[in-house]
């Protein structure tokens, strides 16, 4: 660059203001800034009670788990209700008399030997015919078929063949037992002129479903009827096909019934009263009738129609 043209740029840098722009840059950093942290402080501020909300809630969503959790986990790992007590009741009122000490000509409690997957019919027939098995105490017996699964645990039986059972209710299997005790009569001991008197213990009202809009959520939500009433209605109408002379041979008294199997306020007690009442009242006439025709066909007397 020649001396004169060096002369030129002294003098226009000379005519500019190096400090003023400096200053100016830094001052409008400094406002940009400035403005920034403010409109983040103005954010923190404005989700600063939110995230207190957040962390309260997460904290009684915490504080629910904690509490929870060991009472689910508890509940899955264990049935409602302790057999203590269960076992303690059938000792007290069943002692230790076996099914050779009852003084009626048989008597059928069913239950379910789980591990084995074989049904457990405790009778005198099977006490004779299978003492290892079947000779056992009334109330160890009543024990097993009360053992409802989730609301008690299988009931533990040491049986003579060294042989630890898990046995549980047997409504699993037959939550109708008449089923099981007509055949017994019938097949084991030989009657063909059998009559019976079936006591229902109560059932969900029945709905019928429409074929086009059955699918899987209806059958989920039938579970219960699937497990329970079929079963029950399979052996009623068998019953009523097998046992010939109609009502005047084989009665069945039911009730439909929304009490749970173990609600003990006093209220429900008074509905299974009440509901205990009704079915009598509903089968009154018939009953009396069966009965009826047993005792005078028993001592020879003439029948008379029976009054409510």
């Amino acid at each position: 660059m020649s001396d004169k043209s060096e002369k030129q740029l002294g003098k226009k840098l000379q005519g500019i203001d190096f400090k003023r722009i400096l200053h100016d840059g830094i001052k409008e950093h400094v406002a940009e800034t400035t403005a920034s942290l403010g409109e983040a402080e103005k954010k923190y501020n404005e989700n600063k009670s939110m995230k207190w909300v957040v962390t309260i809630i997460f904290f009684l969503i915490g504080c629910t788990l904690g509490y929870e959790v060991p009472k689910i986990t508890n509940m899955l790992s264990s049935s409602k209700y302790s057999r203590v007590n269960l076992d303690a009741l059938m000792k007290e009122l069943l002692g230790e008399y076996g099914f050779n000490d009852i003084v009626t000509q048989e008597l059928l409690v069913v239950a379910y030997e789980y591990n084995s997957q074989e049904p457990r019919f405790f009778s005198k027939y099977f006490a004779h015919q299978d003492p290892g098995i079947y000779d056992i105490p009334i109330g160890n017996a009543t024990g097993s078929s009360s053992a409802a699964p989730t609301f008690f645990d299988p009931h533990q039986v040491n049986n003579q063949y060294g042989f630890t059972e898990l046995q549980i209710d047997g409504g699993i299997i037959c939550n109708d037992p008449s089923l099981y005790a007509y055949e017994m009569a019938r097949d084991l001991y030989g009657y063909r002129k059998i009559r019976m008197l079936s006591l229902g213990t109560g059932e969900e009202p029945f709905t019928k479903v429409d074929p086009k809009t059955f699918d899987v959520a209806s059958a989920l939500a039938m579970n219960g009827e699937f497990i329970f009433n079929m079963d029950t209605y399979a052996a009623d109408f068998y019953l009523k096909t097998n046992i010939p002379g109609g009502e005047k041979n084989y009665v069945r008294a039911q009730i439909t019934s929304s009490l749970s199997m173990d609600a003990i306020a006093p209220k429900d007690i008074q509905n299974l009263k009440d509901a205990g009442t009704d079915m009598w009242n509903r089968n009154e006439v018939k009953i009396k009738e069966f009965i009826r025709t047993i005792i005078d066909e028993r001592y020879h007397v003439a029948s008379t129609p029976a009054k409510k």
